[in-house]
């Protein structure tokens, strides 16, 4: 997640540049990491909690990721006259996703 907030720091600081193969190379390379980062949470937090806790917490993530994308358009409509601060905000969620994953427990794997 961390690569896909320097991904999308890359595509604002270049949004009005002429080079549009290097902001298309970084929406390519956000959308790349951001799925990654993901998938890799989603594994991390699977071996992380005990079965009871995971289905619960799986079933509050689907909940909340769903109203969460439907307010991400209402943000995303609102700012869709600036571009650079779109790809700047989603830059700063996507690094406050990457710094959550330091709050999670670690589990010890001998048990």
């Amino acid at each position: 997640m961390g690569l896909a907030a320097a991904a999308a720091l890359s595509a604002a600081s270049q949004i009005d540049s002429p080079r549009t193969a290097l902001v298309i190379t970084a929406a390519v390379a956000f959308n790349a990491f951001a799925t990654a980062g993901w998938n890799a949470l989603d594994a991390l937090s699977a071996e992380s909690f005990s079965t009871d806790v995971r289905a619960t917490t799986f079933g509050l993530l689907a909940a909340f990721g769903r109203v969460s994308s439907i307010l991400a358009q209402v943000v995303n409509g609102s700012l869709a006259s600036s571009p650079a601060l779109l790809l700047t905000v989603t830059s700063i969620f996507m690094g406050i996703g990457c710094t959550s994953v330091c709050c999670m427990p670690v589990k010890d794997p001998t048990h």
